[in-house]
């Protein structure tokens, strides 16, 4: 019986090596970053940033926001909600205005029309 070559063994001393990067990787967490929800919407908060997160884990409830009043409505009183989040789904009131191809940082305001 002869020698393995030793190509071969250091390809396959790399290939389980991979195989087992791919194994730690599925079984480890990643570290998202999570955000408390806010409690009310900060119109034209300081520096010019307008921000809520919404708390959209539970993936049977969805959650309706009020842009004009900055507060959450709770089924089943939802009337004159504007947008609605559930966990990976977003659905807006009436139209979402189409603004076509543009730069996002672009836009300063809302279409008067549409």
């Amino acid at each position: 019986m002869g020698r393995v070559p030793l190509p071969l063994v250091a390809g396959f001393a790399l290939f389980v090596a991979a195989i087992a990067g791919i194994v730690a990787a599925s079984v480890s967490r990643p570290a998202v970053p999570a955000y408390a929800p806010t409690a009310r919407w900060i119109a034209r908060a300081p520096g010019g940033v307008d921000t809520v997160t919404l708390d959209a884990r539970d993936e049977s409830r969805w959650v309706f926001f009020d842009l004009a009043e900055g507060r959450t409505l709770a089924p089943p009183d939802t009337a004159g909600w504007d947008v609605a989040v559930r966990r990976f789904h977003v659905i807006v009131a009436d139209a979402a205005a189409n603004l076509g191809a543009a730069d996002f940082d672009a836009i300063a305001a809302a279409p008067g029309s549409g």
